[in-house]
């Protein structure tokens, strides 16, 4: 009994980068990604945020409000994804790739809605004196918009898959039970949702600064 009670205990009290080391590649990856993603963010901001500070007068510049549009739609799509995570579970294989249809078309249209907010501010051309402001609202704006790219290019090959398989009941549920699968479904929707989080921490930050 002492032994058993020892590697019980031994177990219990696994260091946590050891758990970190049990992960799977892809989650690993995924949130090494994140990680480093959100630093980078929140480096623009605050060199953003302490180049408006230098400016002593008045700023007049103002967010596009084609990024309120972009706030809605995003979080509108990651409401649709985290829906879809049931039919997963329950085997929908038809309804799952819906839903994702659906997700990829919010994607798809937030894509749009900040090219519009690109013109917007491409066309203020009375506020060329904040043209370094305007650059970050771009690049901030610009990288988000390429962590968004990747996730659609993904979400649209995991989509391809499930239109391949959808007509084969059997390998449809070998899909669906292949814990492979799974986790990189898993991976894709904790990634939709950073993008949701991070895109309305921006859009707040860009609301009450400009």
């Amino acid at each position: 009994m002492k032994p058993q009670k020892k590697t019980l205990k031994h177990l219990s009290s696994k260091p946590y980068w050891d758990q970190i080391e049990a992960l799977h590649p892809y989650k690993t990856l995924a949130m090494l990604f994140i990680v480093a993603s959100a630093i980078v963010f929140t480096f623009l901001i605050v060199m953003m945020e302490f180049e408006r500070i230098q400016i002593l007068d008045e700023i007049s510049l103002r967010s596009p409000r084609f990024f309120a549009l972009s706030t809605i739609i995003i979080l509108l799509s990651c409401f649709v994804m985290s829906q879809s995570t049931r039919f997963f579970d329950t085997d929908q294989l038809l309804k799952l790739k819906n839903y994702m249809g659906v997700a990829l078309i919010g994607g798809l249209v937030f894509v749009i809605s900040q090219m519009m907010a690109w013109m917007e501010l491409i066309n203020n051309l009375n506020y060329t004196s904040y043209l370094d402001l305007k650059n970050y609202f771009f690049i901030i704006s610009g990288l988000h918009l390429a962590h968004l790219a990747g996730a659609l290019v993904y979400c649209a090959v995991l989509m391809h898959r499930i239109s391949i398989l959808e007509d084969d009941a059997v390998q449809s549920l070998i899909y669906m039970t292949n814990p492979y699968q799974k986790t990189k479904y898993k991976t894709l929707t904790y990634f939709w949702y950073y993008l949701g989080i991070a895109w309305l921490v921006i859009f707040i930050y860009f609301l009450f600064a400009y």
